[in-house]
């Protein structure tokens, strides 16, 4: 059986000149335990992702994805999945805690 390739980090050396990303990250306004991760991705390549997780405080959290954005089609019309290239996820943190957050996508071309 064959499995899916482990994602790269969308900052990795091999994958940083693949990946077009915008990211926005705060405190939930109902919890302050839970950061609200939210953003697209695309690969310049013209890729398909088919999957974005986010990696913080020692726990992997897959994200919502795809989500619809039109803004991102309209700013990139020739990136074929650029319209579909949404993601959310929410993380369970301690508020005012300090930590690392990376952003993983899982290229159906990686190999």
């Amino acid at each position: 059986m064959n499995r899916p390739p482990e994602p790269a980090p969308a900052g990795a050396p091999d994958s940083a000149d693949l990946l077009r990303c915008w990211v926005h990250a705060e405190p939930d306004e109902t919890d302050p335990g839970v950061l609200r991760v939210e953003g697209w991705v695309i690969s310049e390549n013209d890729d398909a992702i088919y999957q974005v997780r986010a990696v913080a405080q020692g726990k992997t959290k897959r994200a919502v994805y795809p989500i619809p954005r039109p803004d991102v089609a309209a700013t990139f019309p020739a990136a074929r999945h650029a319209a579909t290239s949404g993601f959310a996820v929410a993380l369970a943190i301690e508020p005012g805690a300090v930590f690392k957050l990376v952003l993983e996508a899982k290229l159906a071309t990686a190999g």
